[in-house]
């Protein structure tokens, strides 16, 4: 499970900060679970979803703190892309798939099925 690695890497203690850029209702309020003693979770993702919130007890238990933002500036993605192209930031992590466009119209839905693990999926267009 994605808790046990998170476990193993982090000598048990978790993580101190999680982002959530998802806006998938499901993730946002499943976060808590990751997160350390005193940990923050931070949602990026905007949703439409109503959010629900069963891991409260996790929440008070580990005296997490909730914070929101919104999505970065254009000039942001100037920076972020920069350090990308930099190799400073590794975006293999996040990539768990990748489509022909090609094969959108028929590929696409199976990213929706959770048990598939998909993260990000990457469109690449010839």
């Amino acid at each position: 499970s994605h808790l046990a690695e998170l476990e193993a890497v982090t000598n048990g203690q978790l993580a101190d900060v999680i982002i959530d850029a998802t806006g998938s209702a499901k993730s946002m309020s499943t976060c808590f679970e990751y997160a350390a003693f005193t940990g923050r979770v931070v949602y990026v993702g905007i949703t439409t979803q109503e959010l629900s919130f069963p891991h409260a007890p996790v929440f008070h238990r580990r005296e997490l703190t909730l914070l929101a933002s919104r999505n970065a500036l254009p000039a942001d993605f100037g920076k972020i892309i920069d350090l990308i192209a930099a190799g400073k930031i590794n975006t293999d992590i996040w990539i768990t798939h990748r489509l022909a466009f090609d094969d959108v119209p028929t590929g696409f839905a199976q990213f929706t099925d959770p048990t598939l693990g998909a993260i990000k999926v990457i469109i690449e267009v010839n």
